[in-house]
């Protein structure tokens, strides 16, 4: 994964660790993590919404990087992908403008002080961010959100990641999100993802 990566681009994305985590991210399940709220929650086994990575920054990763070091034995933890573009074409006119307005704030991981973002637009200059579950906004455009979200859900797609697996995601244009998976066993690891995050070269 990070001989692509350094081919790809950048890693150095001038990112601060407790904004961005590790160089490279071991997703998996850990017993020990799961139960704390200052822990990100890719330590549980839980599902994940679709969302981009790193939305409460200015300037957030343009390619996520998963490598793929065991699936589940029980076939869960289905990567689920949509085109933010793709969603956008389904919704009306006044839903696009709202997701255009500068009116979301992202919130900060749960051990970062710094809060939230700035007020920023979903949609802006070709760029996509979205994580529903961490975005504060006016109750106005609840309904809006809402609206996007499901169009999110009829567009995508999910994905079994195999063994030795590379995924690229474009974090700019795509969401991304997983099903739950079964916890392992001594005798069975589970579903182990790699992770890493890129600036793609000029």
């Amino acid at each position: 994964m990070l001989h692509w990566a350094g081919r790809l681009g950048s890693w150095d994305l001038g990112i601060a660790e407790e904004l961005l985590g590790p160089r490279v991210m071991h997703l998996r399940y850990d017993p020990l993590k799961q139960g704390l709220a200052d822990q990100p929650a890719y330590f549980t086994t839980d599902a994940f919404p679709l969302h981009t990575d790193v939305s409460y920054v200015t300037n957030p990763p343009g390619l996520m990087l998963m490598h793929c070091v065991a699936p589940d034995p029980g076939k869960g933890g289905l990567v689920r992908l949509a085109s933010c573009d793709d969603a956008l074409s389904w919704v009306a006119p006044e839903v696009a403008n709202t997701l255009r307005q500068p009116v979301f704030r992202f919130l900060y991981p749960p051990a970062c002080p710094s809060g939230s973002s700035e007020k920023l637009a979903i949609l802006a200059h070709g760029q996509w961010r979205f994580k529903y579950a961490s975005m504060k906004f006016d109750r106005e455009f609840s309904k809006a959100i809402e609206v996007f979200y499901r169009a999110l859900l009829d567009v995508s797609q999910t994905l079994f990641l195999r063994s030795g697996d590379l995924l690229i995601v474009d974090n700019h244009r795509m969401v991304h999100g997983r099903t739950a998976f079964g916890h392992h066993t001594n005798d069975q690891p589970g579903r182990h993802i790699m992770r890493c995050y890129v600036n793609p070269s000029d």
